[in-house]
């Protein structure tokens, strides 16, 4: 499949990007906030300077998959709720309704995250998700999204990324990450029980 990466710069891809993330990750706990929190959380991805999103189109146009990362997370993030806190919040009252407390302990957790940044990933930024449609996953859309991302981070010298996944149950996805150079570099269990992976990699390119 021929494919290639735009940076998405306005809302054209907006639609197909919030498509995308529910067909690719069922019963995710972003997912269940529904399509209007997405819709905001990957609008912030595309207004923010300290953000990218990056979407991989077929040779009609047609959006095949998304990578969506931050630059700097924790003023991407510290921006985000500041100026978009009550849209999120009126995004996800549906969600909040049907289940009260998953959600309010969620929204609360997502009030203070910052990125999941150590002290030693200096520099780094977070690779926030990759999601290709379910139908054509296994024909190389990731790895072009990844490849895409991680040049987009080193043309403007950030020396390396850094993402969070889940540690059971998850063995493809950790392979697909090891496979293009990322290593864990630290295994921590979040508060809802998650027992998580923050794999590194330095970036080739950068001049940092």
């Amino acid at each position: 499949m021929i494919s290639s990466c735009i940076n998405v710069s306005n809302e054209f891809y907006l639609n197909d990007v919030v498509e995308i993330h529910m067909e690719a990750f069922p019963g995710f706990f972003l997912t269940l906030l529904g399509r209007p929190f997405l819709t905001e959380l990957y609008r912030g991805f595309i207004v923010s300077e300290s953000a990218v999103l990056l979407v991989s189109i077929d040779s009609d146009g047609n959006a095949l998959g998304f990578a969506a990362g931050a630059i700097n997370p924790k003023l991407f993030f510290s921006k985000l709720r500041r100026k978009r806190s009550m849209h999120f919040l009126c995004a996800s009252m549906k969600a909040l309704i049907l289940n009260p407390l998953v959600v309010i302990n969620k929204l609360f957790y997502a009030a203070f995250y910052n990125g999941d940044k150590s002290n030693e990933i200096e520099g780094g930024a977070l690779l926030s998700s990759i999601g290709v449609r379910p139908g054509i996953s296994g024909e190389g859309i990731g790895s072009i999204l990844l490849k895409c991302f991680e040049k987009s981070l080193s043309i403007v010298n950030v020396p390396r990324a850094y993402l969070m996944t889940d540690k059971e149950g998850n063995e493809s996805v950790l392979y697909f990450y090891k496979k293009h150079g990322y290593e864990v570099e630290s295994v921590m269990k979040k508060s809802d029980g998650r027992i998580m992976c923050r794999l590194v990699k330095e970036l080739q390119g950068s001049k940092v």
